[in-house]
């Protein structure tokens, strides 16, 4: 799983998640003694038997769920922003030794999806996963009593969790590709969004093709997104009404047929408890959409991740070192310059080239073409953005070393 190895990166990303799961599990504890307590003083004043300790006792446990849970949110929220920051160090870190064109391979949309949104769905997993753990733990501990009490609803209730698990296990390839298709819409739909800031300037000098782009581009983009998290919303939707369901007839049964087939010490406690268990199982299952989601994300960093090594990798040549601004006082020339644009899988795409030109120094030099033509790669061969595939790049007749492209 992608998700467990970037919340436990380093030593003090561990020590952290672990102190964060020890917390939730204190609280945990504190809760259910406290509900547990409650219930008995239930029982007992319905007995007239209610003693005074249990009050003491009450307030004892309700300051330290207090304090417990004070403790947790506050080191949620620290943590949260911590991995957010660490998560877009990382990736910026991995960007900046990559050539401009193994940029443009990967995906700047990619990258942006990456940055504002990956890394933030990621670190909202910290919180999430407390959730769960504390829920969990919770849930574990009303089973173990209810065992105590009566093992027939406690053995439904077991029943019922391990059948909703399987169910969404089922269900789990489904819902990842959805999210999949979700994650690449999303992609194009903020490289939409920053294309429009982007152009903005050329949108107010000519409105007509802006808003040919915004109808054609941009909205596209948009009702893409919107239908690819409502088909996601929707597949989360028909599990949890399931869910909801399976919960709900469980707590009928319990209550209404189970008694009157089996004895029960107290039916007070035993409904009680029953409900409190079927409570968090519906936490969980709410929790779990939003888990699988992070879990996504995760793999998409990864993979990103991945190919940012790759490229870096890949570099060919030296490495890049400062140098001094290079002095033009004669030309700049092309021999045959060739470049090729490559796919993600690494397959040849458009070909740009062999070029011949001429740049005079002292002269202003404009470069004309349609869309598609290669103005763009031309220019960037010329900065040094693109190294080229073939053919020389020459300043005042001496060819440039790779440091300085």
């Amino acid at each position: 799983m992608a998700l467990i190895p970037l919340l436990f990166a380093d030593e003090r990303q561990r020590q952290r998640r672990h102190a964060l799961l020890r917390a939730s599990l204190i609280g945990a504890l504190a809760d259910c003694a406290l509900v547990i307590l409650l219930v008995h003083a239930a029982d007992q004043a319905l007995l007239g038997l209610l003693e005074d300790r249990l009050l003491a006792l009450f307030a004892l446990l309700l300051a330290l769920v207090l304090i417990s849970r004070r403790k947790l949110l506050t080191e949620t929220a620290a943590d949260q922003a911590d991995l957010h920051h660490r998560l877009r160090r990382d990736l910026l870190e991995r960007i900046l030794p990559i050539e401009r064109a193994d940029l443009d391979q990967i995906g700047v949309e990619r990258i942006h999806a990456a940055l504002v949104d990956d890394t933030r769905t990621v670190a909202e997993a910290v919180g999430i996963l407390a959730n769960l753990i504390y829920t969990g733990a919770v849930l574990l501990i009303f089973l173990a009593y209810l065992i105590g009490l009566t093992p027939p609803i406690a053995a439904l209730i077991f029943t019922v969790l391990t059948s909703l698990s399987l169910l969404y296990l089922l269900n789990l390839r489904r819902i990842a590709a959805l999210e999949a298709q979700g994650a690449a819409s999303e992609a194009r739909y903020l490289d939409a969004l920053f294309g429009a800031i982007d152009g903005f300037k050329t949108w107010k000098l000519n409105p007509i093709r802006g808003d040919a782009f915004y109808q054609k581009g941009f909205e596209t983009c948009r009702q893409q997104r919107l239908q690819a998290a409502i088909r996601t919303g929707q597949a989360h939707a028909a599990h949890l009404l399931w869910a909801d369901s399976a919960l709900l007839l469980t707590g009928a049964l319990s209550v209404f047929l189970l008694p009157t087939l089996i004895a029960l010490q107290s039916s007070v406690v035993v409904h009680a408890v029953v409900i409190l268990c079927l409570l968090p199982i519906a936490t969980i299952m709410r929790d779990l959409p939003a888990l699988a989601h992070a879990h996504h994300a995760s793999q998409r960093l990864t993979r990103l991740h991945e190919a940012l090594e790759s490229a870096a990798r890949d570099r060919p040549g030296e490495e890049a070192l400062p140098i001094p601004p290079v002095a033009l006082t004669r030309a700049i020339e092309l021999h045959a310059v060739e470049y090729c644009y490559r796919a993600a899988s690494g397959e040849a795409g458009f070909d740009f080239g062999p070029v011949d030109l001429t740049i005079p120094a002292g002269r202003i030099t404009f470069i004309t073409g349609s869309n598609g033509s290669g103005r763009s790669t031309l220019i960037k061969l010329i900065a040094g953005l693109y190294r080229p595939d073939g053919g020389q790049l020459l300043i005042d007749g001496q060819p440039l070393p790779i440091a300085a492209q």
